[in-house]
């Protein structure tokens, strides 16, 4: 689980965040708008990522994340062709917009959810391998898009490249979600690829720190909300 999260993040989010630059230059010089007029775009995003963000967790919790990848490549799919086609400011903030949305339920928070429930003793080494394939991914990715972006060169341009990149993520939604599995549970099997535990003889009595130390413990998004460790660790991911 932990290759094909990082795989799906770097699918998912180095087209888009990663290269948000090169395709910032690409617009900027095809037609002329400022940075700031781009920078608008970027803003805007983020709001609609805080306004879906609790949404998003709940589709995640509901639907699993296996569906969730495969609507979130749907729509970023849908996104970067709608990009493609871009005329005007409006619509190049509407074709934003959408893909932000596409990467929010497709992208990181699904994919860290099936890393944590596929592992719970090394749920931190699964989580930082899961990031560096998909910063590996980004090495790879971003010096292409820019070399095929570069609007200097004659050559895919940014247009172009968008429809590539729109049509690999809609092919990938055929394919990807169907490697994705939301708990080893569903498929016999239990996190950390432990054994299920025998029955202790009801003669013999299990510590409990034993007991303890085999059971992870679980909040509710009400429980969570009352914890002080819920809002340091929210306003230290703002910055």
């Amino acid at each position: 689980m932990v290759g094909i999260s990082g795989f799906v993040m770097t699918v998912a989010t180095v087209p888009f965040f990663h290269a948000l630059g090169i395709w910032s230059v690409a617009l900027e010089s095809h037609f002329a708008w400022t940075r700031t007029q781009l920078f608008i775009a970027f803003v805007l995003s983020r709001i609609e990522g805080g306004i879906m963000g609790p949404l998003e967790g709940y589709l995640t919790d509901r639907l699993g994340a296996r569906r969730m990848v495969l609507i979130g490549l749907l729509i970023l799919g849908a996104g970067f062709l709608l990009f493609s086609r871009v005329e005007n400011l409006w619509m190049f903030y509407a074709s934003f917009m959408i893909m932000a949305l596409g990467v929010g339920l497709g992208g990181w928070l699904p994919l860290m959810t099936v890393v944590n429930n596929w592992f719970i003793r090394r749920r931190s080494s699964a989580m930082g391998w899961a990031s560096v394939l998909s910063r590996l991914g980004a090495l790879l990715l971003v010096p292409a898009i820019a070399w095929a972006v570069d609007p200097d060169a004659d050559r895919l341009g940014w247009q172009t490249t968008a429809v590539i990149i729109g049509a690999i993520k809609l092919l990938s939604a055929l394919g990807i979600p169907r490697f994705i599995r939301n708990r080893p549970e569903e498929y016999g099997q239990r996190p950390d690829g432990d054994e299920a535990p025998t029955p202790a003889p009801a003669s013999s009595e299990q510590s409990p720190q034993s007991t303890a130390s085999s059971q992870e413990v679980d909040f509710t998004a009400r429980q969570a909300l009352r914890t002080p460790a819920f809002y340091c660790i929210s306003f230290g991911h703002a910055f």
